[in-house]
Formats: C-alpha cells, sequence, structure tokens
C-alpha cells in the first residue's frame, strides 16, 4: 500500500503520453481536444483508500470508483459513460469525474494498457459494475451489461464483455479523452480511456438502452465501480 501511495505523485508528475498506447499528431479530421484536467491533490483516507478528485482507488479490493447517474433509458447507445462535455444524448451513464483521473487511478490500481488481453487485442480488461441503494435501503451492485440491449440478441443483455483499458490517446501532451468527454465506449476509439471489448465493437451501432430496466430510475445517483480483470 506505501507503493502505491509514493507512486501516486510520481504518476500525477509524469508526462500524459506515459499513460497510452496512443501518441501523435491525433486520427486525421478529428477535432483537438487542449481542455487539460482539472487541478487535484491526491488525499490519502483514514480506511486506506485514496481520493483524486471524484475517483476512489481501493486497494484492498484493486477496485476505482466514481459517482454517476443513469442518463438513459431507452434508445441507441455509442458511449456507456460521458462526461458532461461529451455526447450524452447517447450515454447510458453520465459522471463529473475526470477521465484523467480515472485513466490514472486505473494506472494506479495496476492496470496494463500495454499488454495483449486474451482476446488478442490491447488493454487489459476492466469489469465495470453499477452499485445504488435500493427503496428498501439494500445495496445492489450488477454488471453494466445489465442495463443494455443487444441488437443481435434480439435485444437482450449481452454477457459480460468487459473494456479494454487502451487509454486515451496524447495529443501534444493533453489526453484527448478529457475534453472529448469520453470515459468509456460502446466501440473503439482513441480518444477513450476504455473500449468496449466485444468482437464487434468496430461497429458503432450494436447495444441500445434496456428498457425492462426500471431501477434505478432515470436520474438517479449510482457508482460506477471498475475492477481489473487478471491478465492470463
Amino acid at each position: 500500500m506505501k507503493r502505491r501511495w509514493a507512486l501516486l505523485p510520481l504518476l500525477l508528475a509524469a508526462t500524459p503520453s506515459l499513460f497510452s498506447q496512443f501518441g501523435g499528431e491525433g486520427e486525421p479530421g478529428r477535432q483537438r481536444q487542449t481542455l487539460r484536467p482539472p487541478e487535484a491533490k491526491p488525499v490519502r483516507l483514514d480506511d486506506g483508500r485514496i481520493q483524486l478528485g471524484q475517483c476512489l482507488y481501493d486497494p484492498k479490493r484493486s477496485e476505482v470508483s466514481f459517482p454517476a447517474e443513469m442518463n438513459l433509458a431507452v434508445g441507441t447507445l455509442e458511449v456507456l459513460i460521458a462526461t458532461p462535455r461529451g455526447r450524452i444524448h447517447e450515454a447510458l451513464l453520465l459522471s463529473d469525474a475526470s477521465p484523467y483521473q480515472v485513466q490514472l487511478m486505473l494506472l494506479l490500481a495496476g492496470a496494463r494498457n500495454d499488454v495483449k488481453a486474451a482476446d488478442g487485442q490491447v488493454g487489459q480488461v476492466i469489469d465495470v459494475d453499477v452499485e445504488w441503494r435500493g427503496d428498501d435501503g439494500i445495496l445492489r451492485r450488477e454488471p453494466v451489461e445489465n442495463f443494455l440491449s443487444d441488437t443481435r440478441r434480439i435485444n437482450r443483455s449481452p454477457p459480460r464483455m468487459g473494456f479494454h483499458f487502451t487509454g486515451s490517446e496524447v495529443v501534444e501532451g493533453v489526453l484527448q479523452a478529457e475534453g472529448a468527454g469520453n470515459i468509456a465506449l460502446l466501440y473503439n476509439r482513441p480518444d477513450s480511456v476504455l473500449n468496449c471489448a466485444d468482437r464487434d465493437a468496430v461497429k458503432d451501432v450494436i447495444f441500445g438502452a434496456n428498457p425492462r430496466r426500471l431501477k434505478p430510475g432515470l436520474g438517479a445517483g449510482v457508482r460506477v465501480i471498475l475492477s481489473l480483470r487478471p491478465l492470463k
């Protein structure tokens, strides 16, 4: 734990290009983002967790989490988690968490974006869960896939697929996900921290919101929990 805490200031001071498998001039035709991440100092809480902005890293569970709200209950989705700068009209979840800080905390947790996962794609697979407290006061936690419908499965929810930690593209020292507002996408782009691990993720219209999920309701506050899937 002490080694993790000591590593965080070094990561904060490091060049952002170290955080990504992408770098350089940016994809042709795509708007170059110039927004810098918000300034925040890491805080070590009494219970051992580390907080950076709205992100929490729990070393006991090896999990990174941040607050969000349910943003869409129906319609086609291309974005899993967007910030207010992102494409919220097609995002399942909306969060004020900084994509840069999410990426930083995943690195602190030991996530790798420089290795191939079991499916041959670059980036360790991250499982995404949604946690909320029900009307009965019980804390519930489910895979985010339960809130999606899959057009290839007669709109049933997809199985657990996870999301590759590719890390966002960096252009001229600027993490592009910050300005683009992308924390996690349901297809693949270089300006996102996490990209969909589904085999058909090269297509951008596979998933929609699951209209059968009534709880938590639209606008409800939830917590997004990211956990590292072991490398094979």
